[in-house]
């Protein structure tokens, strides 16, 4: 779902939404994030995580997410 607006998609206008719909066969931890005007989007804290979880998960501790 990555892209950049006018180039790859539309950008999302003010009170608008866009869903991102897709399958992750493997268990990983994601991050997301605006490609327009990013580095301010981010440090004003626009930005989240996402964790896909395997069907039996395995014997750990803690999950230790990136601080970006």
């Amino acid at each position: 779902m990555d892209g950049t607006v006018g180039l790859t998609q539309d950008s999302v206008l003010p009170g608008g939404n866009f869903n991102c719909r897709f399958t992750d066969p493997d268990a990983e931890t994601f991050w997301f994030h605006a490609h327009q005007r990013s580095s301010e989007q981010i440090d004003r804290g626009l930005y989240g995580i996402l964790i896909v979880d395997e069907s039996f998960s395995p014997d750990t501790d803690e999950d230790i997410l990136p601080n970006p």
